[in-house]
């Protein structure tokens, strides 16, 4: 055979993975074990690596949903605790509201038969109505805030006018009621602060007309 034959065909006569010399009759029956082993490693390494992303997608989508989940209980735990505080808030001024009903209606009683009786009848019909609604407001609430802020403004004014008619104030453990919200600014409770009004001022006519 010419040199330049061999040459040309030099990479038919031996597998260039072994090494190993292919007579004319079997070497397109080769099996090259070292390409078989190269096919196996790559089989495995493609299997492990779809195996792996599997995996991982796997592992994502339940961190995706134990995030998703601690979402939910955290917000519903900020919700709860929410609703908790207003709840809370909501007794406070209610039992203020039942303190200054039982109050008023003490001093009408007390009072001598007259406009000024009457007037003070009249404050303790709409503070108990107001009491009411401050109590319904704890039980089953209506408003998506802590209290109802104009029904308190209300029982303030009523109690103020009570105060101005009869000359007295409620006491608690000896020191004088204090109507101030206690998580509210003082800068927001300033029409607290105005000055008391004088029994002559009060309209004897007729008390807020609660809603």
């Amino acid at each position: 055979m010419s040199p330049l034959v061999v040459r040309a065909r030099v990479g038919s006569l031996w597998c260039q993975k072994c090494g190993r010399l292919l007579c004319e009759a079997h070497r397109n029956q080769h099996s090259c074990e070292m390409e078989m082993q190269e096919l196996e490693r790559r089989r495995r390494v493609d299997v492990d690596a779809i195996r792996e992303g599997i995996k991982r997608q796997e592992e994502e989508k339940e961190q995706r949903a134990a995030d998703a989940d601690a979402l939910k209980r955290a917000e519903a735990g900020a919700k709860a605790a929410r609703y908790r505080m207003w709840k809370d808030r909501r007794r406070h001024v209610a039992g203020i509201s039942s303190s200054v009903a039982s109050m008023v209606q003490r001093w009408s009683v007390q009072a001598e038969a007259g406009r000024k009786r009457d007037r003070l009848l009249d404050i303790y019909t709409s503070c108990n109505r107001i009491n009411l609604r401050l109590w319904n407001e704890v039980s089953q609430p209506e408003i998506l805030s802590d209290i109802d802020m104009d029904a308190w403004k209300r029982l303030c004014r009523n109690y103020a006018d009570a105060c101005a008619l009869t000359g007295m104030v409620i006491l608690v453990e000896g020191v004088e009621l204090d109507l101030r919200l206690p998580w509210l600014r003082d800068e927001d409770q300033d029409w607290l602060d105005a000055p008391p009004p004088d029994a002559n001022e009060v309209d004897l006519s007729t008390a807020d007309p609660p809603s």
